[in-house]
């Protein structure tokens, strides 16, 4: 609590920096044409000046005037100087400026005022004022972006970076940010059991995670669940791909779950020494691959390639569809056949499935936690090992 000292105004100056506005009140004049600031305690105690910063030589004040308005209200005028300590107005060959840009520039003290003044609205009149100006919560910001285009986002953005002075290291920082509360995402849903539609809505929202670590140049858009083979007279027997990577060449990507077995229990009779069992979700899912590879590079000749966001045609010329490329994201091997695990048949199991995944053209195979892995060391520039169900660096 201050003290009774806090009313006392020393040349009717009021220090935003160190007095209680609820010691001050707005009243009008005896004959109503205008109103004026002044102590609770004494109509006689006027404040002419609010000091928003008090410097070593100089201060920084901002005198409030009202003018009355059709409303039979009043509307404040601010005028901001900066004084010598004397009361003369400092002198200077241009224009001194007052950016706010920080609390160390009285922005604090700034907004006091203006919650002051709204604090009065059967007198005070700041509509104009909050017409233009409002106090907002980042929350509130960014649901304001996120009502904009891409296009519209980014100038915005650029106009912030601008306006604050932002170095290229402090957007870095930003960025990288962003990552790594997107792998804490990523490293919190590879334990739970998830359907693939969220994986295609996580993967659509970062899909740098994708576009940087499959060695493709750079993905533009994914769309979700892609119609890629020929429709019959029904309008059914078109295959769907999960997401369709648009490249300067298209590549095609296929989904399972990282619950999603990729090897049998046990191995079947019928399974040759020093090799293992694939399960059938997985051999589908190569087979998958393959057919929408197929029907994709067969249909898409005839096949506009549409983005449904912007409805917009992409252009075959330089979208091309010769010999797609496929990703199929499957399972966890870490927890499968963990590269820790000595056992005869996880070396089996692993040995299998990398000499199946290497032989095989144009379809790329990946695991989540592989996908994880290479997602962190983009974001950390480190190694990043993963025991089955624990992860750490080195």
């Amino acid at each position: 609590m201050l003290s009774n000292a806090s009313t006392d105004f020393t040349k009717k100056d009021f220090d935003l920096t160190s007095m209680d506005l609820s010691s001050i009140t707005i009243s009008e004049t005896f004959d109503k044409t205008n109103c004026y600031i002044h102590s609770k305690d004494s109509k006689l105690k006027v404040v002419d000046n609010f000091i928003i910063k008090d410097l070593p030589q100089t201060k920084r004040v901002c005198t409030v005037s009202f003018y009355p308005d059709k409303n039979n209200k009043f509307v404040p005028r601010l005028e901001f100087k900066i004084l010598n300590k004397d009361e003369t107005v400092k002198s200077t060959s241009k224009d001194q400026r007052i950016s706010f840009s920080s609390s160390d520039e009285g922005l604090e003290e700034f907004w006091k005022l203006i919650n002051f003044l709204s604090s009065f609205k059967d007198l005070v009149d700041t509509g104009e004022f909050q017409k233009i100006y409002q106090i907002i919560t980042a929350e509130d910001y960014s649901n304001f972006l996120n009502l904009k285009n891409d296009a519209d986002k980014v100038l915005e953005i650029s106009n912030v970076v601008e306006k604050t002075n932002m170095s290229t290291s402090d957007i870095e920082k930003v960025l990288s940010n962003k990552r790594i509360k997107s792998l804490e995402k990523f490293a919190t849903m590879l334990d739970e059991k998830l359907q693939e539609s969220e994986w295609h809505s996580f993967f659509k929202e970062e899909h740098w995670i994708l576009g940087l670590g499959l060695d493709v140049k750079f993905i533009r858009e994914f769309f979700n669940q892609v119609e890629v083979g020929i429709s019959d007279t029904a309008n059914k027997g078109s295959a769907r791909g999960d997401m369709l990577g648009v490249n300067d060449y298209t590549i095609l990507v296929e989904l399972k779950t990282p619950q999603t077995k990729i090897f049998t229990v046990a191995k079947k009779s019928t399974k040759r020494t020093n090799t293992w069992s694939f399960s059938d979700n997985f051999i589908d899912g190569v087979s998958q691959c393959l057919a929408q590879k197929f029907d994709w590079e067969k249909a898409s000749i005839s096949k506009d390639i549409k983005n449904p966001i912007t409805k917009e045609y992409l252009d075959k010329i330089k979208v091309r569809t010769e010999d797609v490329k496929s990703i199929f994201i499957i399972g966890n091997k870490s927890k499968e056949f963990s590269e820790k695990s000595k056992t005869e048949d996880t070396v089996t199991k692993r040995d299998t499935f990398e000499l199946f995944r290497r032989n095989n053209r144009n379809l790329e195979i990946m695991t989540y936690d592989e996908l994880y892995e290479r997602a962190y060391y983009i974001v950390h520039d480190k190694k990043f090992i993963s025991l089955e169900s624990n992860y750490y660096e080195i």
